[in-house]
């Protein structure tokens, strides 16, 4: 987006740039009646072409303003629209933000203490009236010049009743802080920002992010399905307690956090200070499945910001004496698999198999810790399914949770394109159940029980804009021992994307 200094919206005339991101430029500005500096963020001019998007940005925009007034907010001064732009208005304050903090070095006890005390207040007092920040990260947060944190940009913030990450075609949120719900585009709930703020308190105790990618979807898809590494790897001081803490606001399922932030708050502040910590239960561990990752190439509307932190050194010893504790287990520890495995091949091990299949597509093996032991390995959808005839259109398989599947078509072309048909190939009533719902984007296109075999909609008419995404939500009754089906989406740029779960 072109520079906007010098030009005037609506009363407000835009003196100075003094950051920018994915989304938006924030301005320093002068309310040319009052004449007070004030912070001003313009949204791009692609977002707020979006007349969908606008109406909603203009709702929680008053929301944000009437119900979040506390000492740990930034608050929402004034909105609108003018010559094309949207703008949101916000006290002009001096200070940095935690990302910068974060930066220079790891941060003392006190600061500690104090700034993630402030935040959890502030998201709780958010929460409390209702709403869901939905982009918590180091940016994000202010440390004022008298040391004091205060959370900023409500502009993504969204109602609790009802609420979802995905809006059209957008991705809310930073792909390196984003829950694996909010990843999946589900409907949220302030357990979704716990997670985001675990992720900050990863990178405090850590010196950096639990998952990092070169790609946003790669980086999103690490949150959806990847264990996270022990923080305690990257830092040998971090104490126990502080760790279990964290562990638990990174837990894949919103039922393993915290309960509300004042639990977590409680709970990091006797892990800082010492004292024994409340009683709770640390999520199960993440089995270990085989897995085909992504060649994530998903553009979304948003940024990466995640702080370059300088990397905690491990002494130059560790590594060789590491090396040789290997070798030597190995050594010790090889007639002894052999002997519990009676065999050296390779099936005699209880991991997941990945086995090609005649359509093309990749079948991953059981997870034996989601459903009941079966006869028959349950199948899950290749990561992602592209088509020779239309380039840079990809079908995206997000995981299941509880009787819902997810997929995210994805248009990486500078043209729209248009869905006509779905359809839903060798469906199972028997070991599937019924399907009881499509949603494609925003909109139901189908909802019933179907009959047992092919299922097939026409004239869709669902138009994916360029560069755009949207989810691909499938609801339907979830028995165990399910046997899979496979669906196709025919669009009108010439091909059709298949992909099989």
């Amino acid at each position: 987006m072109a520079s906007l200094v010098g030009q005037t919206l609506d009363r407000y005339r835009l003196v100075e740039q003094i950051g920018q991101g994915g989304m938006a430029t924030v301005y320093r500005a002068v309310d040319t009646q009052s004449m007070q500096e004030f912070a001003i963020k313009v949204l791009s001019p692609t977002i707020g072409g979006d007349r969908r998007f606008v109406l909603r940005f203009r709702r929680e925009a008053g929301l944000v303003k009437r119900r979040l007034k506390h000492p740990n907010i930034v608050p929402v001064v004034d909105y609108g629209e003018a010559d094309g732009y949207v703008y949101l208005v916000m006290p002009f304050l001096k200070g940095e933000t935690l990302h910068d903090y974060l930066v220079r070095g790891p941060l003392t006890q006190k600061q500690k203490v104090r700034w993630i005390g402030q935040v959890t207040a502030a998201l709780t007092f958010a929460h409390e009236n209702g709403i869901i920040h939905r982009d918590i990260k180091p940016p994000n947060i202010m440390i004022t010049e008298k040391g004091d944190a205060l959370l900023m940009d409500f502009g993504l913030a969204r109602e609790i009743e009802g609420s979802n990450t995905l809006t059209g075609s957008m991705l809310m949120g930073t792909p390196a802080y984003v829950s694996p719900e909010q990843g999946r585009g589900e409907k949220l709930d302030p357990r979704s920002d716990q997670y985001s703020l675990g992720v900050i308190l990863y990178q405090i105790a850590a010196g950096r992010l639990p998952f990092e990618a070169d790609a946003p979807m790669a980086m999103v898809m690490q949150h959806i399905q990847d264990p996270v590494p022990r923080p305690g790897r990257f830092d040998r001081e971090l104490s126990e307690a502080e760790e279990k803490v964290i562990v638990k606001c990174l837990a894949k399922r919103r039922d393993d956090r915290f309960p509300t932030l004042t639990d977590l708050n409680d709970a990091y502040q006797a892990a800082l200070a010492g004292r024994r910590l409340p009683q709770f239960d640390l999520p199960p561990p993440a089995s270990m499945v085989a897995m085909v990752r992504p060649e994530a190439t998903l553009k979304l509307d948003t940024q990466i910001i995640a702080p370059e932190i300088p990397r905690r050194r491990v002494a130059w010893w560790i590594l060789p004496a590491l090396f040789v504790t290997v070798i030597l287990a190995g050594v010790l520890a090889y007639p002894s698999l052999s002997g519990l495995l009676g065999s050296s091949t390779p099936t005699s091990i209880p991991t997941s198999v990945v086995t090609p299949v005649a359509t093309g597509f990749i079948v991953l093996g059981d997870n034996p810790t989601k459903v009941p032991v079966t006869d028959t390995p349950k199948p899950t959808a290749v990561p992602q399914v592209t088509s020779e005839d239309c380039p840079g259109i990809v079908l995206h398989y997000l995981g299941t949770d509880g009787n819902k599947a997810n997929w995210r078509v994805h248009n990486d072309t500078m043209t729209p394109v248009k869905v006509l048909q779905f359809k839903r190939i060798n469906w199972s009533l028997t070991t599937n159940g019924y399907l009881q719902s499509i949603l494609l984007g925003e909109e139901m296109i189908w909802e019933g029980q179907a009959v047992q075999g092919d299922l097939t909609i026409e004239g869709v008419g669902w138009v994916l804009g360029s560069n755009k995404a949207i989810p691909l939500l499938l609801e339907f009754q979830w028995p165990a021992g399910e046997t899979g089906y496979a669906l196709s989406l025919v669009i009108d740029a010439g091909c059709t994307l298949e992909g099989g779960w």
